[in-house]
């Protein structure tokens, strides 16, 4: 449940950043870092395959976000620079499936279905809305087309929002279903 918490929170540190001049109070690697202590404490039943891609994205999302950060920081130019943004958003995508993966593989294991089946369409809704935006910025960047860059920036918006609500909603439900063990537990004894 903590962990949870932990990646809701430090997630939200990794995608809002505040400037003051050229310098980021909390830089966004700083937030995937907390992410990452946040897997290591998730505590999921999942195949250990799952959960280690999990933390290979996650150290590739630190390391492209340190290298943002400091590409900023010294104003660089260049296309590597204008991509790096577009490379953090696919690895945003793909974190946050794997996360999603493993949540279901382990409500599949611990024989709840239902949310099984809601976290997994979930993470289609996320893949559709991630996936979009990360096509609208990666052709707006390409033709400089402004249309499609404003429509990846709503579409990466609402992908937020929408991971968000699921940690937030997937926090609290653990929290649900361990009362509800200890009080089995507790009635039965």
């Amino acid at each position: 449940m903590q962990s949870y918490r932990r990646i809701f929170w430090s997630f939200i540190f990794a995608t809002f950043n505040l400037h003051i001049g050229a310098l980021t109070i909390i830089p966004p690697f700083i937030g995937w870092i907390v992410v990452y202590s946040g897997l290591l404490t998730l505590g999921i039943k999942a195949r250990e395959q799952a959960l280690a891609r999990q933390r290979i994205t996650c150290v590739c999302l630190i390391v492209l976000s340190a290298l943002n950060g400091f590409l900023m920081l010294i104003n660089a130019s260049g296309l590597f620079r204008m991509l790096l943004p577009i490379l953090v958003m696919v690895g945003e995508l793909v974190f946050f499936h794997f996360l999603f993966s493993a949540i279901v593989e382990h409500f599949k294991t611990i024989e709840y279905f239902e949310l099984a089946t809601i976290y997994a369409k979930k993470d289609r809704t996320y893949l559709v809305l991630k996936g979009l935006a990360t096509l609208f910025m990666t052709v707006s960047l390409s033709l400089n087309h402004q249309l499609l860059g404003l429509g990846g920036a709503i579409l990466t918006l609402i992908a937020l929002i929408h991971v968000l609500t699921a940690l937030y909603w997937l926090n609290k439900g653990a929290e649900q279903l361990l009362r509800r063990r200890q009080q089995a537990l507790t009635f039965r004894s």
